[in-house]
């Protein structure tokens, strides 16, 4: 159960035990109440739900898995307690066998089809097309435009339809025709046109990802599933370089290049995956299936708890305020900076790591090979950190743990590249501390701002938010990485060892400001609270409310 659920009925609990336990049982008569009028206090609006009834209830407000909830019946109360513990675990895993697989294998071949161009060029994908070391940094930091401009949008969008399968499924289809059409680039021009609409349709692929799994699972068990994905793209690091190797061995089969063949078979793959997305991608439980009608009603109201009951009280705040509300706080835009931060170290060296090994002395083969090291290290971290995460219900102490992997890592890439020459040891272990720190960020960091954010649509364009501006590290560290340095880049590894600091600095400053806005709430006394606002109002106002607690 996350640790900044509101549970404020039954007796006040507004105080020194609510700061240690931010949920509390509520006793017997207790659990359905309206509000201080006596009268209902909202009208709402609600979705139709075929296999519930909850969508006629006026106003009612209950407390359910720790969470305050409009809107439900006592029947499907009662059905929703009556739920087993074992019939929940059977219906996570048989969604966990139904979606995962499917949304892993695309963010693999989206973390293939943005990476391989780092494997293309040892190819000779640069010098074929006669590029300056300039005009290769700009088309690697160009795809990152679009992820800035689209991410919210496009979540926003997202929002609004009835199959989202559909959507994802054309993002996929077209990034795949983008892709392939790389294999018959012929100069600079092309490369950056390309590279803009791969990125313009990638953007929306992972927030999509992570707005569906928020629509399946409760929130205790999110950030694990999203950490499941990064360890994908950091299989996609190591299956990169494997999946390059072999595919080079085919440069002059029909007069083509090895460059050539590795955009044309990777981006064909990804469309037909496109293709086969429109029917194996699921979209909601009502239209699964595979679920038994109770698996399916409990599954619905599953989701309408945990969005505190009615989706949207009516009067309430728009998408529109909650975008504006969130990019008035400086804290969403610091964690938005953090992860830029980690980009930028991140994804600047997945396009140099073959390049760097091969400046060991390495074959071109063997060079891709060998890249696949540190991406190995990045997906057992990814998985580890996130569970424990989860355990202990905390993130920003894992946090500030992969930030420093981040920063000793790349503290032993400027030794080696000062100090101690060419050591192939040394840059691995080097690589695969950075990976490690790397891979289980988004996940944590998503996880930090879905805790924080008290109403669905705000986790919906906080988590798109802060993404967005974390893209930006990836165009900072394209520029970063300069490619005149190959193979030591002495240079970027100071400049990311500083960002990593500078990260570390940011964390710590959140940290406080959690804390102190915990402890103000703690002094104010639930009778105070209720005597200001009514249950519909604490409802509106999210984490803004006295009574939300921020997670550390």
């Amino acid at each position: 159960m996350a640790p900044n659920e509101m549970a404020t009925t039954g007796p006040p609990t507004y105080g020194k035990e609510l700061a240690r336990a931010s949920v509390t049982e509520v006793g017997p008569g207790e659990e359905r109440q309206r509000g201080p009028s006596g009268k209902p206090d909202s009208v709402i609006e609600t979705n139709e739900r075929p296999v519930s009834a909850h969508s006629d209830t006026e106003g009612w407000v209950t407390t359910l898995d720790g969470i305050r909830v409009v809107g439900l019946t006592e029947d499907d109360e009662a059905f929703y307690k009556g739920f087993t513990a074992a019939q929940r675990r059977r219906v996570r895993l048989k969604t966990d066998v139904r979606l995962l697989p499917v949304l892993c294998v695309l963010y693999l071949f989206a973390q293939l089809d943005r990476g391989n161009i780092g494997n293309a060029r040892i190819e000779g994908f640069q010098k074929d097309l006669s590029m300056t070391e300039k005009q290769w940094n700009i088309v690697l930091a160009v795809f990152f435009l679009p992820y800035f401009i689209l991410e919210v949008p496009s979540n926003m969008f997202l929002k609004t339809l009835k199959r989202p399968s559909l959507y994802i499924s054309g993002l996929v289809l077209a990034w795949g025709v983008v892709m392939t059409c790389h294999g018959v680039l012929e100069d600079f021009g092309g490369a950056v046109a390309l590279r803009l609409l791969l990125g313009a349709f990638e953007s929306g692929f992972f927030p999509a990802a992570m707005f569906i799994c928020s629509q399946w699972y409760p929130r205790q068990f999110v950030a694990f599933r999203m950490s499941i994905f990064m360890a994908v793209a950091s299989v996609s690091g190591a299956f990169s370089g494997v999946l390059a190797a072999a595919i080079s061995t085919m440069g002059g089969v029909g007069g083509l290049k090895p460059w050539q063949w590795i955009f044309l078979i990777e981006g064909g793959v990804t469309i037909l995956l496109g293709l086969l997305t429109t029917v194996v991608l699921v979209d909601s439980p009502r239209t699964s299936k595979w679920l038994t009608q109770d698996e399916k009603r409990y599954l619905e109201l599953m989701s309408f708890i945990r969005d505190n009951g009615s989706a949207r009280v009516e009067g309430g705040p728009t998408v529109w305020d909650d975008l504006k509300s969130i990019t008035s706080d400086w804290r969403y835009w610091t964690l938005g900076l953090v992860l830029h931060n980690v980009g930028a170290c991140g994804l600047g060296l997945k396009f140099a790591v073959p390049t760097i090994i091969k400046g060991l002395g390495w074959s071109r083969q063997h060079s891709q090979l060998l890249s696949a090291v540190p991406y190995i290290a990045g997906t057992c971290s990814a998985l580890g950190v996130s569970f424990f995460s989860d355990r202990c219900s905390v993130r920003s102490p894992f946090v500030l743990v992969c930030l420093s992997s981040i920063g000793l890592g790349y503290m032993i890439l400027l030794i080696v590249a000062i100090g101690v020459g060419k050591s192939t040891p040394g840059v691995l272990v080097g690589m695969s501390l950075v990976t490690s720190g790397i891979f289980p960020m988004a996940p944590l960091c998503g996880s930090w701002v879905s805790n924080n954010f008290g109403t669905p649509s705000r986790r919906a364009v906080g988590i798109a938010f802060i993404m967005a501006v974390g893209s930006i590290g990836g165009l900072t560290g394209s520029f970063v990485y300069d490619y005149k340095d190959a193979p030591g880049f002495f240079m970027a590894f100071g400049v990311c060892l500083g960002l990593a600091v500078v990260a570390i600095l940011m964390v710590l400053v959140l940290i406080w400001s959690y804390l102190r806005s915990n402890a103000e709430r703690v002094w104010v006394s639930e009778e105070q609270v209720r005597s200001e606002y009514s249950d519909k109002e604490l409802m509106e106002l999210g984490d803004k409310s006295p009574l939300f607690r921020y997670t550390l």
